[in-house]
């Protein structure tokens, strides 16, 4: 699973959830066979975005970010919203902040 910070054009706003295929580890693999493997699961995991973001709308642009934030559009993991910065966390796959955004 794999969240996304979508905006469409219509400026709506949304966290959007993608399936992201599991990479297991495997010690006897090369270092780029996995990142090639771990490259796919994310492509797999945007497109699975982009489609369900479909049915709201015309996708404007779309980042990764680290956790679910408001609103949750299309989530399947049931996950409060833990971001509360989107459009500073988007492109992110961890939270740039040193303290947590509730304190």
């Amino acid at each position: 699973m794999s969240l996304f910070w979508v905006t469409f054009t219509n400026g709506k706003r949304g966290t959007i959830e993608g399936d992201r295929p599991n990479v297991p580890w495997d010690h006897s693999r090369k270092p780029e066979e996995t990142a090639l493997l771990h490259t796919a699961a994310n492509k797999a995991a945007l497109d699975d975005a982009l489609r369900r973001a479909a049915q709201f709308g015309t996708v404007s642009s779309i980042d990764i970010i680290p956790y679910p934030a408001k609103p949750q559009l299309d989530v399947r993991w049931n996950c409060p919203s833990f971001c509360y910065s989107p459009e500073t966390c988007k492109g992110k796959t961890s939270c740039p902040k040193s303290r947590a955004c509730d304190d």
